[in-house]
């Protein structure tokens, strides 16, 4: 009898024993599933943003690839796809006004963009792109270096600042005695809506010396179907202001009126991976030619 007791209390010791251990061990499986199931999702996510990124970076590259294939201000764009994963980009190269409102690169205001010691402007004008000079504004003005709109910063200076420079494959023309001066540029504490520069009525000097008006130089070298010019405006002197500040850069505008090439394209490029998205955005300088080949001008 007293052998049976002893089995049965050794079986029920076994049996509770045993659901201990299932117990010890259900819980220490959710314990490492509490661990590891935020982890593999932290690990998941992070491959999905890094896929996303690659996706958009992937297609910046083909975007620059179009537009080294293709004529300056040629303009693309890719449809979304509706798809966990996919990609997409467009490039804008075209605009009216120069710079486009808010794709800027001046630190003072968000609508100008500048223009300096080497660092020009040089834009693309094909062959009938512009029908009238006379309607299309160039605006300089002073930076508001101050930041404050009650006090006028001012240019001082009788020297030329800036020169402009037309050309296409077998000539150009160049500002010489139509440089910009201190007094074409607006004070930093205008707007500048009035101050604009016409192109159409200035003498330039061709690279024979003869003297030729801009508009008339555009019409026979740059708009007979085939031609395509270069517009350069480059900073020749220093910028000072009348109490010997000097001037980083100015601001510039052009309202062109009709679409040209922009000064740099702007590649917009979107890449998404599940529910991560990443979005980038690069500006591609166009065309350039370094300042150094203004060196020759002025010799």
């Amino acid at each position: 009898m007293k052998l049976h007791n002893i089995q049965n209390t050794s079986k029920w010791f076994t049996i509770v024993l045993a659901m201990w251990i299932v117990l010890i061990i259900t819980l220490l499986a959710l314990l490492i599933l509490e661990y590891i199931i935020p982890f593999s999702k932290n690990v998941k996510g992070i491959e999905n943003s890094s896929k996303a990124y690659y996706e958009a970076n992937s297609w910046i590259e083909d975007a620059l690839w179009f537009t080294s294939q293709n004529s300056v201000g040629s303009e693309s764009w890719t449809i979304i796809s509706s798809t966990a994963v996919w990609n997409n980009f467009t490039v804008i190269g075209l605009g009216d006004i120069l710079p486009p409102v808010w794709k800027w690169n001046s630190e003072y205001d968000s609508d100008w963009n500048k223009i300096a010691e080497w660092q020009p402007i040089q834009l693309d004008i094909w062959s009938g792109a512009i029908s009238n000079w006379n309607t299309v504004d160039f605006y300089f003005r002073v930076p508001d270096l101050d930041y404050n709109k009650s006090s006028s910063e001012i240019l001082w200076w009788s020297n030329p600042i800036v020169n402009w420079q037309l050309s296409w494959e077998a000539d150009a023309v160049n500002a010489s005695w139509s440089y910009i001066y201190p007094w074409d540029v607006c004070d930093s504490d205008t707007s500048c809506s009035t101050g604009d520069i016409n192109f159409s009525l200035k003498t330039w000097i061709q690279l024979a010396w003869t003297s030729i008006n801009f508009a008339s130089f555009y019409a026979t070298e740059c708009d007979d179907g085939t031609e395509q010019c270069s517009l350069k405006l480059s900073v020749i002197n220093d910028l000072e202001l009348s109490d010997g500040t000097p001037v980083p850069y100015l601001e510039w505008k052009i309202d062109f009126g009709t679409p040209v090439a922009l000064r740099f394209a702007q590649v917009n490029s979107s890449g998404k991976s599940y529910w991560f998205k990443k979005e980038l955005e690069v500006k591609v300088a166009q065309q350039t030619v370094i300042e150094a080949f203004d060196f020759t001008i002025f010799q």
